[in-house]
């Protein structure tokens, strides 16, 4: 039996929590910020001056750099952006850890690819003939014995030698294991409607039944409801046999302000913010759940049987 995930704290200020939590991160981060930009120029100074020297007390070595150039601008180039990288990507992983445990969501990390790779992505959007598609910040945990993994994804389309790539889309990708794999692919479009409507479900392919039945009136009503938060009027549903996955094209960055690091993070956003998370969360317990809730597998033979009926997953009836 599945371990139950533990019942969340009372939400916290965001206001109390931006001021006693996230104000004093943002400090630090912008003395690491300094601290870089003053050791990268220190760095190029001490670069050009070495060569500058060398090449003075060793002319030989400017028939080398004649020669060898491009060479050397590339390897200049990589000394000096290589390291910044490496240590952005590694602040953006310590600082999202720390606001994730802020704001009491400890058992969450930060997710810089997602459970999809560039490959798979492009098979899900199939239908839009994307020509590139990248995975990018996210969060990933485990809700009710099932790992998540919630990501911002963004594809882009050929639009010609001159005009270069057209986005697509840019949304949010949610993907939960499925508790039994199994079953055939099967991908839908689910469209709000106004308030009060159910929403409107879609096979892109398969029988409108067959998607009935896969996606219960239970996981429609969760991926709507992810949706409204993220002003979006359509969500897509789908299943590869291994996985559960929601797309919404929201046309902002994931968590916009939080994976940034910049000035732009303001307390207005840092409530949005954690009404996401929290938002988020509750709908991946209940997805979980609903992915978990035994059903009757359909049987050929209506006679009756003292064998119960087999527990499934109602994504993997086929």
């Amino acid at each position: 039996m599945p371990p139950e995930t533990p019942t969340p704290l009372p939400a916290p200020d965001p206001q109390d929590l931006f001021d006693r939590e996230i104000r004093p991160l943002l400090d630090r981060l912008e003395r690491q910020r300094t601290g870089t930009r003053a050791a990268i120029v220190l760095l190029v100074f001490a670069v050009i001056g070495g060569t500058v020297l060398a090449l003075v007390k060793l002319p030989f070595l400017l028939k080398t750099l004649k020669h060898g150039g491009k060479l050397y601008g590339a390897l200049t180039f990589a000394v000096f952006t290589v390291p910044f990288v490496l240590f952005r990507r590694r602040r953006k992983r310590f600082f999202v850890a720390l606001v994730l445990a802020a704001c009491r969501h400890a058992d969450l990390t930060y997710a810089p690819g997602g459970c999809l790779g560039r490959r798979r992505l492009r098979q899900l959007f199939s239908d839009l003939k994307p020509s590139g598609a990248q995975a990018e910040d996210g969060i990933t945990g485990v809700r009710r014995g099932l790992t998540f993994w919630f990501n911002e994804v963004e594809l882009h389309k050929s639009a010609g030698l001159l005009k270069g790539p057209e986005r697509i889309f840019r949304g949010w990708l949610l993907c939960i294991d499925l508790p039994q794999p199994g079953g055939s692919p099967l991908s839908c479009t689910l469209t709000l409607g106004v308030r009060g409507a159910e929403p409107v479900l879609t096979p892109l392919n398969g029988a409108v039944a067959e998607a009935e039945q896969r996606f219960p009136p239970e996981v429609r009503a969760l991926a709507a409801r992810l949706a409204a938060l993220a002003g979006a009027r359509e969500v897509r549903l789908t299943t590869d046999g291994l996985r559960f996955i929601l797309a919404i094209d929201t046309g902002r960055d994931l968590f916009e302000g939080i994976a940034a690091l910049d000035e732009r993070m303001t307390p207005a956003l840092f409530a949005r913010f954690l009404e996401e998370l929290d938002t988020l969360t509750r709908v991946v317990d209940g997805l979980s759940a609903a992915l978990q809730a035994p059903i009757a597998a359909p049987s050929p033979q209506p006679a009756a049987s003292l064998d119960a009926a087999e527990p499934a997953s109602a994504l993997n009836v086929p």
